[in-house]
């Protein structure tokens, strides 16, 4: 009977304390430095994906966010209702085109998206629906974005999980062991050995999406929803062996998620289980240099230069939640040339219809050239 008594005694200290934690630390996301802050090219491990169908790259962190899909969604289905054609970068086009994520992915509160041309005052109503939508955020500028026939793609994301009860800040090192065997001391996040048989509050806040060990019961794969009360935007991590894209791994994680599991104990974060997870926090402007001077091939804007395509991804995880902020501004310049005589050339004078000139002039340097 005192045994009864005892674990009925710590199941209530720990239901209390679990209150006491959450009311007491329960705040705004911890505030540090971000890890990284700047252009992806001062990447060297790190490569932005364009789609999500992209292919993963053997030994390099690849982020994708759809803010660039809404862009393009924007430009296919608002201004050219086709697909986008490039003159050069066919592939990636129809890639795009054809690709999954659209707008009914996220909660319509969570983005905007809006395409047009310089002349139809484009510019100020995204600045002025941005302000509408999202005051807290800084005004998005454009710069010189070229003549009034040009086309202006805007797209912005900002989705928040907090957890309804935060986690604990690990006060020991985590060593990350990377795809090529690297070991790196790392912060990170979660429910620490030392928690053990303690704040099953928190514990049940988490959700075991699915888990499987090897022949030695090591932990093979499992994915995690990190709150499950979350809505309506949810944050799942999975540790799986990488497929050929992005999308075939979502898709194995979400398919492996799905199936029944027979076994309740199994998807139950136990008493004993421990959680950690690395913090991040960073911050990647990105720009698409490989379609930056190809070109629209559709009919109706056919010859269009693409002269800016940027994306600026930020993202923070960390034991009060996770916070997503995208941003995607895609200029495409209608067709014109400066026709700068600024370099050699020639000058010639003839009858019209005449097989010879009567004056000819090579110009190869401004000795003869009104001075400024």
């Amino acid at each position: 009977m005192e045994a009864i008594h005892y674990f009925i005694g710590i199941a209530i200290l720990s239901t209390v304390w679990a209150i006491i934690y959450k009311r007491l630390v329960q705040s705004k996301p911890v505030k540090k430095d971000k890890t990284f802050d700047g252009p992806s090219s001062a990447l060297g491990q790190t490569v932005v994906a364009p789609s999500l169908a992209s292919e993963l790259p053997a030994g390099k962190n690849v982020v994708w966010c759809s803010s660039f899909q809404l862009a393009w969604n924007a430009l296919k289905d608002d201004i050219l209702k086709e697909p986008v054609e490039l003159i050069k970068h066919r592939e990636l086009a129809e890639l795009l085109s054809r690709s999954g994520p659209s707008e009914k992915d996220i909660a319509p509160g969570d983005y905007y998206a809006n395409a047009g041309l310089v002349m139809d005052d484009i510019v100020q109503t995204i600045q002025d629906d941005m302000r509408k939508k999202f005051p807290e955020e800084p005004v998005p500028k454009f710069g010189d974005i070229g003549p009034e026939t040009a086309l202006v793609l805007y797209s912005f994301l900002s989705a928040n999980v907090p957890f309804e009860i935060p986690y604990f800040e690990n006060d020991q090192k985590l060593v990350f062991v990377d795809s090529s065997g690297r070991e790196t001391p790392v912060h990170s996040f979660g429910i620490r050995q030392k928690d053990q048989y303690a704040y099953h509050e928190l514990r049940e806040q988490l959700e075991i999406l699915f888990r499987e060990y090897d022949k030695r019961h090591n932990l093979k794969e499992c994915a995690i929803d990190l709150c499950k009360q979350a809505s309506p935007n949810q944050i799942i991590i999975a540790m799986v062996e990488p497929k050929a894209t992005l999308a075939e791994t979502v898709t194995y994680v979400d398919e492996k998620a799905s199936q029944k599991v027979e076994d309740e104990y199994a998807s139950r974060f136990r008493t004993n289980d421990t959680l950690l997870v690395p913090n991040l926090s960073w911050r990647i402007v990105h720009d698409y240099a490989e379609l930056e001077g190809d070109s629209l091939a559709n009919d109706a804007f056919k010859g269009y230069p693409i002269e800016k395509v940027q994306q600026a991804i930020q993202f923070r995880l960390d034991r009060s939640g996770a916070e997503l902020k995208s941003e995607t501004k895609i200029c495409c310049g209608s067709m014109y040339t400066d026709f700068v005589f600024d370099r050699p050339f020639m000058i010639y004078m003839k009858k019209r219809g005449a097989e010879y000139p009567y004056f000819v002039m090579w110009i190869d340097n401004a000795e003869l050239l009104e001075q400024y």
